[in-house]
């Protein structure tokens, strides 16, 4: 059986492509990995693929459908998870099964079968009489065989008899009879032989036999007037051994020898013992052709649940090839798909949805995107996918304006003037909060006023001689610029008059 290691088969750059974990494999153990060897040089790098644990999950994805990015709408596996199967049973190893049940998987793609042309016409029979050989040829170029596929089984030529005519058959002599007595009793006189053209007998306008039936040879008899004695036959040397009846295995070579040396005449005895000997022979032991035992029983399924495979095995036999016999044709092993019922599946994340507009148009606010558990669902009682079904960012588009904002009043100052009317202020400033980013600045007076008297000053009075009473009289001025306190005027006004000053108390 031959059998190709098509794990090789699938390019390292195209691996590489995506994001994979890579584990040495050491040359002293077998590749017992759930995965392939990628690498055709022999350097011992595995890129494992498995379902279980889901790592390299993308070896896994092109392992099912894409091989190599390439689409083949005429390639793909019967089998959901080929690379369990191939570490359990090998199917890649198997050719012929590998190409039905996991094709894309073993990197089958582009494995051609070969197929016959038709049958050319029948050729001219071999014999223009009696039975020939006709035959006629097709070629395995429909398609040719390529990349590792089977070349086409059966043979390329095929032969049958045929017959256009009978033949005539030409005459064929029988054997000598034997020797006729001498034609003299005595002295020198003639004896003769008779064959017959009956081996066969010429038909269907065949040639007759050539050559004489009749065949004469001197004798001597005795001498005229003398008592005639009895010859007795004696046997000529015998011939060689003729070609062994078989070409194989054990067969008969045979000689033979005639009584003819000399012949016996005038009543003498023939020759004691046989013209014929027989020996066996034996050149070489014929080749023997294997042939297949009877198949074994169905192995248990390959798995527990879902789709697994089976097989059964038979031996080459029956009997066992020897002596550059033949081997079996066809495979040793046969699988075929089984069911174990329904598998549990368990949930898988499918990948995050796009991030949502952020909650703010301006400063910082909150993003969030989601994701769903259907990568595959959860099926068949398999657990839901462990983590966060939604995902949270904090995200800032652009600064927002900042309008200022007035602090609290600040308390009052002490009043201007110790005594009579004066004026007390209190500030605020714009930094609750400062204006930013082009906004505006508070609306109002950072300072506010507000009259004070402490107590009630005593001033003297001028008493005029009218009795008119005019006090001293305080006059303040509040200077103010662009509503900004620059100081005080402070003014005291007297009354200059022609009246008389009477006193001042």
């Amino acid at each position: 059986m031959r059998i190709l290691h098509w794990d090789r088969v699938i390019r390292h750059d195209v691996i590489l492509q995506f994001e994979t974990e890579v584990k040495r494999c050491p040359s002293s153990q077998s590749f017992s990995l759930i995965g392939r060897n990628v690498d055709p040089n022999g350097i011992q790098e595995c890129f494992q693929c498995c379902s279980t644990h889901g790592c390299n999950k993308h070896l896994c994805e092109l392992t099912n459908g894409h091989v190599g990015g390439i689409s083949n709408v005429d390639c793909s596996d019967k089998l959901t998870d080929c690379v369990v199967l191939n570490t359990l049973e090998n199917v890649c190893t198997n050719i012929s099964q590998a190409k039905t049940i996991c094709k894309r998987y073993c990197g089958l793609c582009n494995l051609v079968d070969g197929g016959w042309s038709s049958w050319s016409t029948w050729s001219m029979c071999s014999a223009s009489c009696g039975l020939g050989l006709e035959s006629r040829i097709r070629t395995c170029s429909n398609p040719y065989p390529s990349n590792g596929g089977d070349p086409c089984p059966g043979n390329a030529t095929q032969q049958t008899s045929c017959f256009l005519r009978s033949c005539p058959d030409h005459g064929g002599w029988s054997g000598w009879q034997a020797w006729g007595s001498c034609s003299s009793r005595c002295g020198v006189g003639l004896m003769k032989r008779y064959r017959q053209c009956n081996n066969p007998p010429p038909s269907l306008y065949g040639h007759y036999c050539i050559g004489d039936p009749y065949e004469y040879e001197f004798c001597n008899g005795t001498v005229c007037g003398a008592y005639t004695t009895a010859l007795d036959g004696a046997w000529s040397d015998w011939t060689e051994w003729s070609d062994c009846t078989v070409t194989c295995d054990n067969g008969t070579t045979t000689r033979t020898r005639d009584c003819s040396n000399p012949v016996p005449a005038h009543g003498g005895k023939v020759c004691a013992g046989n013209s014929t000997e027989t020996f066996h022979c034996s050149i070489n032991k014929c080749p023997v052709h294997g042939a297949w035992s009877v198949w074994s029983g169905w192995s248990l399924c390959s798995v527990t649940c879902g789709t697994g495979l089976t097989h059964r095995r038979r031996n080459c036999d029956n009997p066992t090839p020897s002596h550059d016999g033949n081997m079996c044709f066809g495979d040793p092993i046969e699988y075929n798909l089984c069911t174990k019922g329904t598998c549990a599946v368990n949930g898988g994340w499918a990948a995050w949805g796009s991030w949502t507009s952020c909650t703010t148009t301006c400063g910082k606010g909150i993003s969030h995107r989601a994701r769903t558990c259907s990568n595959p669902t959860q099926a068949n009682g398999g657990d839901y996918c462990v983590g966060d079904e939604l995902q949270y960012s904090e995200c800032e588009i652009s600064s927002c304006t900042v309008n200022g904002g007035w602090t609290l009043w600040g308390s009052w100052s002490t009043c201007s003037s110790s005594c009579g009317n004066g004026i007390q202020h209190r500030d605020r400033t714009c930094t609750n909060p400062v204006p930013a980013n082009g906004g505006r600045y508070c609306d109002g007076q950072p300072t506010d006023y507000s009259n004070c008297q402490i107590q009630s000053c005593e001033a003297p009075v001028a008493v005029l001689a009218c009795g008119t009473e005019i006090g001293l009289v305080l006059i303040q001025f509040l200077l103010m610029v662009d509503g900004t306190v620059m100081g005080y005027l402070r003014i005291t006004p007297f009354v200059r008059s022609n009246l008389v000053k009477v006193g001042l108390e």
